[in-house]
């Protein structure tokens, strides 16, 4: 985990800041790079998209895999995320890592109600709130949706009742 991130910091802070090409050569959409799909989630708009999508990263990263394998939950979200992405392209580039961050949500939303946790009903408030926000702002609703499903369904068939 601790050689993983800042890999991964220092991947997102330089499309962020020091590499500048345009949305539809780093977006995925429809008609667009076969490669974007792999990379999109590496390119943010601007400062405010990376820190949203940092933080989400680091907090539901950073409890998931406390318990459990790290390597596993890492590589589910980078697979739900670019598989998520091939399905909801739209003819609009889009870019940043908040498939991975909706997957790690579905995971995190399966774990506390397996764990019959207490903070179920804030944790639902805050994925409603974030669902009902991503249809009114320039976002890929769909994408979102479909990395929290199968966020979900992973931590179904991968710790449930462990």
């Amino acid at each position: 985990m601790k050689k993983i991130l800042p890999f991964v910091f220092i991947l997102i802070l330089l499309g962020c800041f020091f590499i500048k090409i345009p949305l539809d050569v780093v977006g995925f959409k429809i008609g667009g790079n076969w490669y974007a799909y792999f990379t999109y989630s590496f390119f943010h708009e601007n400062i405010f998209h990376l820190a949203v999508d940092a933080f989400s990263f680091y907090m539901l990263f950073h409890f998931l895999s406390k318990v459990g394998n790290t390597y596993a939950i890492l590589l589910a979200s980078v697979i739900i995320a670019t598989g998520s992405a091939i399905l909801s392209a739209k003819v609009l580039p889009t870019i940043g890592a908040s498939g991975i961050d909706y997957a790690l949500t579905g995971m995190m939303l399966c774990y506390l109600l397996n764990a019959g946790n207490k903070f179920v009903v804030p944790f639902l408030f805050f994925i409603l709130l974030g669902l009902y926000g991503g249809f009114f702002i320039p976002v890929n609703p769909m994408l979102h949706l479909g990395c929290f499903f199968w966020g979900f369904v992973f931590w179904i068939i991968y710790k449930w009742n462990d």
